[in-house]
């Protein structure tokens, strides 16, 4: 971060919002990364704190307030309750920044990197939950474009997905300045959790690459971890593009296979191959049912046999030592002869 920032950024919002300060005079940061600085402040008119997102002042260039300003637009047109909303956008001296709610709960990436895998009826209410924001997001004609944990905040147990908004002003960028040689392009996206067209650079990608990269972040509630283990970002691209995933229960046997088979199929190469919509997800999840009822159609089927040990146990004995005796009595039918 800047030195500069906080003090431009509070004269920029003057009395609106106020910086949150550290006891050691710094602002209070929620995050940082390679496109924007999140600053924690107060919003005094509605009596609530806020995080508002900074862009870095190259991408602020890169992508130009008025393109800025136009996607933040659309995006706060989107209303869901698994979609963390945009309240405000400004631009000035040389700034693009966006406000969103203050959530003080976990992310997504906290609780994984925490816990491991997350128990499976928690994973499919939550893999639920980011399909139903994308379902809602992609009719508005909006892609997210990075979908990732970091991403899904957890606020009372259910998720909240952040960041629509800029992506597609970001992407626009980038291919300008790829088109520049004076000007740097940067990365879109976050390459564990990139679909193999947005991984490649097709500057064509659609909805379905989030729906790729839910299924990323589906493997990784179940399993504990990404499907491809690469040691550098341009190897994980080149999974992406190539590599196929392991089938999922060979990283937690106990998930169920239709599950498994939901999973997948987010993550088949071809997007025409993949769910062509997140609304279908929703609905191949409806049919699985509840995944802590015993009617859950996920469920791993029983094996054959299986209904002898259901049985009571004072009448699995019965039933051993009938068989026993009738066994006994016709060899002893076979001697007599």
């Amino acid at each position: 971060m800047r030195a500069d920032l906080p003090a431009r950024l509070s004269a920029v919002l003057g009395d609106r919002y106020r910086l949150e300060m550290r006891v050691d005079g710094q602002p209070a940061l929620i995050g940082e990364g390679g496109m924007a600085t999140v600053f924690l402040a107060e919003d005094p008119r509605h009596d609530r704190w806020v995080a508002i997102k900074v862009l870095k002042p190259e991408v602020a260039t890169a992508v130009g307030a008025e393109r800025f300003l136009r996607e933040i637009h659309i995006a706060a047109q989107i209303h869901h309750p698994h979609i963390l909303g945009l309240i405000d956008s400004g631009q000035a001296d040389g700034l693009l920044y966006y406000v969103m709610p203050y959530v003080a709960g976990d992310t997504l990436r906290e609780r994984i990197d925490r816990e491991g895998a997350l128990p499976i009826p928690e994973a499919v209410r939550l893999i639920r939950e980011i399909a139903d924001a994308l379902a809602r997001a992609h009719k508005a004609g909006v892609i997210h474009r990075d979908i990732k944990p970091e991403n899904v905040l957890i606020e009372e147990r259910h998720a909240l997905v952040s960041d629509f908004g800029v992506a597609k002003a970001l992407s626009a960028a980038n291919d300008a300045a790829a088109a520049n040689r004076s000007t740097a392009g940067f990365s879109i996206g976050t390459p564990a959790y990139m679909a193999p067209e947005q991984a490649a650079g097709d500057p064509n990608i659609d909805h379905r690459a989030d729906i790729y990269a839910l299924g990323i972040v589906a493997y990784e509630m179940l399993a504990g971890s990404v499907p491809f283990d690469a040691p550098s970002a341009q190897a994980m691209l080149a999974a992406q593009v190539a590599v196929q995933p392991p089938m999922l229960r060979t990283r937690r046997a106990d998930v169920p296979p239709m599950l498994e088979a939901l999973v997948m199929k987010c993550l088949i190469k071809d997007p025409a191959q993949r769910y062509q919509r997140a609304d279908e997800i929703l609905t191949a999840l409806e049919a699985m049912g509840t995944p802590s009822l015993p009617g859950f159609a996920g469920a791993t089927p029983p094996v054959p046999g299986s209904w002898f040990a259901r049985l009571p146990h004072g009448v699995r004995v019965g039933l051993i030592l009938g068989a026993l005796v009738l066994a006994a009595l016709l060899l002893l039918a076979v001697f007599r002869q």
